[in-house]
């Protein structure tokens, strides 16, 4: 496998970092990414998904427990969806050994997570 520049991996990344898990009237969602670098399928790399977030049933979002204290930047009453927020709760979630689901890009650079309760994720390289 090509080692890739941690910047851009960076860059790459922070275009997923944060993502919604939401489906009308289901109550598991999916994510999936799709990591190239120069266009090209980045295969074997780990990546895991953490859900940072969930729904409070007033259509609003809470932090999950292993991220409640955070000072996160705010949108109205949530986290706001940002890089510096998804820096920061990467930063917490290794500090504190904090784990989420594991899984590798296959050899077309695609990663899915599939079955995961409705939330907010954070998505991350990982080793």
């Amino acid at each position: 496998m090509k080692r890739i520049p941690s910047f851009i991996l960076a860059a790459v990344m922070l275009a997923v970092l944060l993502l919604s898990v939401s489906a009308a009237g289901d109550e598991t969602g999916s994510i999936t990414a799709n990591i190239r670098y120069n266009k090209n399928p980045v295969s074997g790399l780990d990546i895991d998904v953490l859900r940072v977030a969930a729904p409070n049933g007033d259509g609003q979002y809470d932090m999950t427990e292993p991220f409640r204290g955070l000072m996160l930047e705010q949108n109205g009453t949530e986290p706001a969806l940002t890089a510096a927020n998804a820096n920061a709760l990467s930063n917490h979630a290794g500090k504190n050994n904090i784990e989420g689901v594991k899984a590798q890009t296959d050899k077309t650079g695609t990663v899915v997570f599939s079955g995961l309760a409705k939330g907010i994720y954070l998505v991350r390289k990982t080793g």
